[in-house]
């Protein structure tokens, strides 16, 4: 009798050792084919997926900086323009085929060929989808491109400007237009070697969006505002004497014309700017009260006030520096250890970066060029902000002399009689908030905007001017900064040394990176997968 109920409970512990093993096949077959189906139902969806994104031309964009994808504030201001706004992309392709490799550009798309141009072409194609937004290229060796500049109608200064030898871009809503220098939409590297240059970086997004937002803004009062050189004070003609800087700022698209005040009788509504450059006298102080007006209502001033030798005051000019703070000395500055071309008062000077969080940058761009900025007979001036004045204020010096510079008095019915020595600020600009963002740009120098200095091969024009039309752009609120970052170009690479000695080792790290590590991973996953087979 025990002997069968052993016999039975061996039986029973065979079936039931059977039955667990069962169990556990199933289990693993079970878990296997879950993860089979599960795998196929991943390729089965991602088949048709890839198949409808591409069938529909959509992309996504998997940068970690958003290479290829407009940003949030561009959308949003994209979505809600007022007005239609126009976007041309203008070039000759004879003239950069060493950009396009000899490929005709005729269409947007052909520019998503062109290495370094990606991030250009994603954001244009972006924008061009935007209901109010019209993306066009004009290709002026075409006849195509050639009728659409003709029907732009543009000024004929913005028109020659847009004519070059490298690719531009003009936004344009009803009659407002703005020109989009195509050298400010990218970061890149130069290298001697090998005499090339690399894109690095697309800065577009920023510019393009901070312009279609201007000329959007613009339309709705189709007004273009109209930078006023003011007259009647021993000021030189802006046909005669300046018209090489005025065309430059007209190439931007801005309208530039003549003041004299005293006929006027006001300030005129489509005023913007006005610019005074080397009065030999005074404003009256009915002028004086007009200007302050002006400015009270938002608007801006430069004053470009080269030393005078008469003794002579400039009391009311110095009235309206005055309430942003600056002073003007009656001075003129030379550098004997920095002039160049044997003359003392050519000397070189340097841009000074914004100093504060609120500070404006119109330098940056021209620090960035590492090229040498100089000044010609300038005056100095200097900054007498105090707690009086409100917090609303914003001071900033662009320009400083070196140690070594002397400015010696010059001018004024008072001046001082002892030298200033070294470190003396030739320019600034000033914000106020408190009077609807109200500019004034204050330069000592008023000599390098003359044809004469401008048509000679003198250096210190170029920063000088750089800097003068970054602040006319800042004075028009056409610089908007939307804080829109670079999207820089980024490459995931590995390094291998460059010591020799320790390529070798470099090498054998890869190798183990690569082959070894999944070797090793791989060889543990069958180990468990066998011991599980086994258990």
């Amino acid at each position: 009798m025990k002997k069968d109920n052993k016999d039975n409970n061996n039986k029973n512990n065979i079936k039931n050792t059977n039955d667990s093993l069962k169990l556990n096949r199933f289990k693993r077959v079970q878990s296997t084919g879950i993860a089979l189906i599960i795998a196929l139902l991943v390729l089965v969806a991602a088949i048709p997926f890839n198949l409808i994104a591409g069938r529909l031309n959509m992309d996504f964009d998997m940068t970690p900086n958003s290479l290829y994808s407009l940003t949030e504030t561009s959308v949003n201001i994209a979505k809600s323009l007022h007005n239609t706004v126009d976007v041309y992309i203008i070039f000759n392709s004879n003239n950069i085929s060493d950009l396009s490799g000899g490929k005709p550009l005729n269409t947007l798309d052909d520019f998503s060929k062109i290495s370094g141009l990606e991030p250009m072409y994603y954001s244009l194609s972006q924008y061009d989808s935007f209901d109010k937004i019209n993306v066009t290229v004009v290709n002026l060796s075409t006849e195509k491109g050639i009728k659409i500049m003709s029907d732009l109608q543009l000024e004929e200064s913005l028109a020659n400007s847009l004519s070059g030898d490298k690719v531009n871009f003009l936004v344009k809503s009803g009659s407002i237009v703005k020109k989009v220098d195509g050298s400010t939409m990218f970061l890149s590297e130069s290298s001697s070697e090998s005499q090339t240059v690399t894109i690095t970086g697309f800065t577009g997004e920023n510019v393009l969006t901070s312009t279609i937002n201007y000329v959007d803004k613009l339309a709705i009062v189709d007004k273009q505002p109209v930078n006023y050189f003011l007259t009647g004070h021993g000021e030189k003609s802006i046909d005669k004497d300046y018209s090489s800087i005025v065309s430059r700022i007209r190439q931007e698209g801005y309208k530039v014309a003549e003041l004299n005040l005293s006929e006027m009788g006001k300030v005129p509504d489509d005023a913007q700017l006005i610019i005074v450059a080397g009065p030999t006298k005074d404003i009256t102080k009915e002028e004086r009260d007009m200007i302050n007006e002006f400015l009270d209502n938002g608007g801006s001033i430069t004053f470009l006030m080269s030393p005078n030798e008469e003794k002579k005051e400039y009391t009311y000019i110095s009235d309206i520096m005055s309430k942003y703070a600056i002073a003007m000395n009656y001075d003129r500055v030379y550098d004997k250890e920095y002039m160049a071309e044997d003359d003392q008062y050519i000397f070189e000077a340097k841009m000074i970066g914004a100093t504060s969080e609120s500070a404006v940058d119109l330098t940056s761009p021209i620090i960035n060029l590492n090229l040498p900025t100089f000044v010609s007979n300038s005056r100095s001036f200097y900054s007498v902000y105090s707690e009086d004045y409100n917090v609303n204020l914003i001071v900033e010096p662009l320009i400083q002399a070196y140690d070594s510079a002397v400015g010696e008095p010059y001018g004024g019915t008072n001046p001082d009689p002892d030298p200033t020595e070294g470190g003396m600020y030739l320019s600034y600009y000033a914000m106020d908030k408190s009077r609807n963002n109200s500019k004034i740009l204050v330069l000592g120098d008023a000599e390098f905007i003359d044809n004469k200095l401008i048509n000679a091969d003198y250096l210190y024009n170029i920063t000088m001017q750089h800097m003068f039309l970054n602040s006319v752009s800042w004075m028009n609120d056409a610089d908007m900064d939307l804080n829109i970052p670079v999207k820089k170009q980024t490459n995931d690479k590995i390094i291998v040394s460059e010591d020799t000695t320790k390529v070798e080792e470099s090498v054998n790290n890869l190798l183990i990176l690569f082959y070894a590590i999944p070797v090793v991973v791989a060889g543990i996953g069958v180990l468990i997968w066998s011991r599980r087979r086994v258990s």
